[in-house]
């Protein structure tokens, strides 16, 4: 084993029980029995538990419905171990995603420890793929908050592409904020520009825009220096990004 596990343990046999109190230490681990469904919820919830083992049939909460509520209390590979397994039971454990091994009884020592092994292992394996995956969806999100900012500083600026992004990492960079805070803060000024623009007020009869002190061409003239300004205004403020224009 890499390193120890703390597993909580169900089952409501006795026996059973002593058999994983006594060769589960041997493999290095820290061990916490339990009889019931309830009691694995609640012993989960106090031992934080890197790995559950139970029996499916248990009192009070079977050991499916269980383990299902564990893990969505709080991510934690289950072991799932019974005298059978019906298909009822099998499609309930595919149901999630929180089963990473099925033990049939009797139980024997090898085949318990590498159940462990594997089970221990694939789970931080699956770990490690879901935070990679969340850090690619932020790093998309991101890139889209940055193009949309780029369009406006194009739009209202009348800049090239690369010149509008030059000046967008130029603004962070003057900040001390990183690129997506930035174009965030130009999102956002754009936004309110826009509400001020549609809030302008309308001659009913000839469905035309009435001439205001404040109307359309000026709104759109202000927002434009508004960005061109927060944008241009020169600091000496050095800021790395690895950000590329698309």
């Amino acid at each position: 084993m890499d390193q120890p596990l703390r597993i909580v343990v169900a089952d409501g046999d006795e026996i059973t029980c002593r058999f994983y109190e006594q060769f589960l230490p041997t493999l290095g681990h820290r061990v916490s029995t339990v009889r019931t469904g309830r009691q694995l919820v609640e012993q989960c919830r106090t031992f934080h538990p890197d790995l559950v083992i139970t029996e499916v049939v248990l009192p009070d909460l079977d050991g499916v419905a269980a383990a299902d509520e564990v893990a969505r209390e709080r991510p934690t590979p289950v072991i799932l171990v019974s005298d059978s397994y019906p298909p009822l039971c099998v499609a309930r454990a595919l149901g999630g995603d929180w089963v990473f091994a099925c033990l049939t009884k009797p139980l024997n020592e090898t085949g318990l420890a590498a159940a462990v092994a594997v089970a221990s292992r694939r789970f931080r394996q699956s770990e490690a793929l879901r935070v990679d995956l969340a850090g690619l969806q932020q790093t998309l999100e991101e890139r889209k908050v940055v193009e949309r900012a780029k369009g406006m500083v194009m739009k209202y600026v009348g800049v090239t592409e690369e010149e509008a992004f030059r000046r967008l990492r130029k603004m962070a960079s003057d900040r001390n904020l990183r690129l997506v805070e930035a174009a965030r803060g130009i999102l956002s000024a754009g936004a309110v520009f826009l509400e001020m623009e549609a809030a302008a007020p309308t001659d009913r009869r000839n469905g035309h825009r009435a001439r205001d002190p404040i109307g359309p061409t000026r709104v759109q003239s202000f927002r434009a220096s508004a960005v061109a300004h927060e944008i241009q205004t020169p600091r000496a403020i050095p800021y790395a990004t690895d950000e590329q224009p698309a």
